[in-house]
């Protein structure tokens, strides 16, 4: 997965992920931080990656199975998640990829 800027039409960051057919992937809507979640290069775990932040990285290993959905909230501080077994829910804070 590849992010760019497109007002520089720059790429950002380049991201070994697991198949991502479904493209799921989230970004927040504050327009004071700039924060993207997708899958990681493991079944089940995601990244979150905090643009204001030089490009920090979480890693948060949410689920067994394939992780389906990613939302997150409007400030970019919490990231739902859902699995391909659709049975869980999880929220997680993305600051330090702790479950809440």
């Amino acid at each position: 997965m590849q992010v760019y800027d497109l007002k520089k039409l720059e790429r950002i960051i380049k991201l070994e992920t697991v198949e991502n057919l479904g493209g799921v992937a989230a970004v927040n809507s504050d327009k004071n931080q700039a924060i993207f979640a997708c899958h990681s290069n493991e079944v089940g775990a995601i990244k979150i990656i905090n643009f204001d932040r030089n490009n920090e990285i979480t890693s948060i290993h949410a689920h067994k199975s394939h992780v389906t959905a990613l939302a997150l909230n409007w400030q970019g501080s919490l990231v739902a998640t859902a699995s391909f077994e659709g049975q869980v829910i999880r929220v997680f804070r993305t600051s330090d990829g702790k479950m809440i």
